[in-house]
């Protein structure tokens, strides 16, 4: 059985291409290869070991919500992207 998560942060942007006012230019959100997931009550290795194997590319934790994209941060940053060895156990 799945478990329900609330998406805190789609695709919605400003007119210049910034996720909320004052952000990024060039936001993934904008360009929906980013979406931020509120973190309360998850499994932190679990929920980043599932988007991994679901094709996430970078995951950020940015406290109260994590951050995951389908392509690579800057200079093809994974941040805490977990390796493969981390999600074994979690089969």
């Amino acid at each position: 059985m799945g478990s329900s998560f609330i998406v805190s942060g789609g695709s919605e942007c400003t007119p210049d291409g910034r996720h909320v006012p004052g952000g990024a230019v060039g936001s993934k959100h904008c360009t929906n290869q980013a979406f931020d997931m509120w973190s309360a009550g998850k499994d932190r290795k679990k929920v980043f070991c599932c988007a991994k194997e679901c094709g996430a590319m970078y995951i950020q934790d940015e406290g109260s919500v994590w951050h995951f994209q389908t392509v690579f941060g800057l200079n093809k940053s994974s941040d805490v992207l977990p390796n493969d060895d981390d999600c074994k156990c979690n089969k």
